[in-house]
């Protein structure tokens, strides 16, 4: 699994200008960077770098087509960063034949090997034999990636929405900012039902018109509500600056005789920390309540979005939970595998974490395919360290990629 290695960042000066007239827009570029929506033509770091390439491999057009702000009659727009263009997320990291770690990428587009290659005329059968160590297990991409299984010919997959995670475009999270109303509306919250009383302790998705997800060590109470299309939990119905108004919020009692828990769930290390909440009555889709993706295919698994984002109404910085629904952006850089294959780590740095009360929220990125863009959930906050969102220690999570198969298998129409 080795090709290059020094990482491959390409640096250039931004130069901006405007749309005669008007004022561009400030936007958020991949890979956390600040930027202005502008015509394509007149980002100067995106277009060098479309002409340098050339023909460019699948990782790179998916990693431009995150870059896309929009459309005018006249021209397409892209999130041009101020400084510094890097698009190295999108290429799957590797480990060179001296143990460094390095980005699996095409030969053109790496410069050590490039630099290497221009100082002979002749490249003599030793230096072949050693560029070769660099070469990265052949695939359609190009890269060091091992294809994920394709759960699309799964004999259960119908019963999962083809349409999904839709965008608006419109933390337990610490540090994170109040979400919009219908921004993420798939996003449940669980209420424990003690006598009368309803109380908020857990997160979820709607995955489906009929289930929900969430993990496993949510499901203490014997008598559960899964509110849809919430957002304050303080209010019946939820408005914004007194223009706009959403629907009241859905609640569907369940019980334990409609939750499916993995078969495995440890209670002390939350390996296999998952579960799924069947409704006793459909869900009615709309823009305003529908479900999440899941990752079938290889390509969604094999996503390379820059940030991840979670969302939930639990602790804030301030120690308390929070009523309105928040969300945080986490870098790719944070997530990391688990010891355990079924789990990610997450986070662990700038103090923004989930936090108490957002087990069970999903763990999210956008997805780019053919210039559509869709919401892929591919965690379940499972569990964390306390005080929230503590230095080098990471949230854990459940990942959803590896219990595919268990999710499908227990789905039923």
């Amino acid at each position: 699994m080795a090709y290059a290695q020094i990482t491959f960042i390409l640096v250039c000066v931004c130069y901006i200008t405007t749309v005669k007239g008007t004022r561009a827009k400030t936007c958020e570029a991949p890979g956390n960077l600040n930027g202005i929506c502008i015509p394509t033509s007149q980002c100067e770091s995106i277009r060098k770098f479309v002409t340098e390439r050339g023909r460019m491999s699948t990782e790179e057009k998916i990693a431009l087509d995150l870059f896309d702000c929009g459309t005018t009659k006249r021209h397409s727009k892209v999130c041009c960063p101020y400084g510094e263009f890097n698009i190295d997320w999108a290429y799957a990291n590797c480990t060179t034949p001296d143990g460094e770690i390095g980005k699996c990428k095409p030969v053109g587009s790496c410069t050590p090997i490039m630099d290497f290659i221009s100082k002979f005329k002749t490249v003599s059968n030793q230096q072949k034999a050693e560029m070769r160590k660099y070469i990265c297990p052949s695939s359609n991409q190009g890269t060091s990636m091992e294809q994920p299984k394709d759960h699309s010919k799964h004999r259960n997959i119908n019963l999962l929405p083809k349409v999904c995670g839709e965008d608006t475009g419109v933390g337990k999270i610490r540090n994170g900012k109040a979400t919009e109303i219908h921004e993420f509306p798939w996003a449940v919250a669980l209420l424990g039902k003690t006598g009368g009383t309803l109380k908020y302790y857990c997160g979820g998705s709607l995955i489906s018109n009929l289930y929900v997800l969430t993990v496993a060590h949510c499901i203490v109470f014997q008598q559960i509500v899964v509110r849809l299309g919430e957002y304050d939990l303080r209010t019946e119905i939820d408005c914004k600056d007194e223009e706009y108004c959403a629907p009241p919020h859905q609640d569907f009692e369940v019980s334990l005789s409609d939750i499916t828990i993995h078969s495995h769930y440890n209670t002390k290390s939350l390996q296999n920390d998952i579960a799924l909440i069947r409704l006793r009555s459909t869900v009615a889709i709309s823009y305003k309540l529908n479900p999440v993706c899941l990752p079938i295919t290889p390509e969604e698994k094999n996503n390379h979005a820059p940030t991840y984002t979670v969302i939930g109404w639990g602790s804030t910085g301030e120690g308390t939970k929070s009523n309105v629904l928040m969300k945080t952006n986490i870098p790719t850089q944070q997530i990391k595998k688990n010891a355990f294959h079924g789990q990610l780590n997450v986070g662990g740095v700038n103090e923004t974490d989930p936090c108490g009360g957002d087990s069970g929220g999903p763990l999210m990125a956008h997805y780019v395919h053919h210039r559509v863009s869709k919401i892929i959930q591919y965690g379940i906050v499972s569990m964390g360290p306390l005080p929230c969102a503590k230095e080098n220690v990471p949230t854990t999570y459940t990942k959803v990629e590896a219990y595919m198969d268990w999710i499908l298998d227990n789905l039923k129409s």
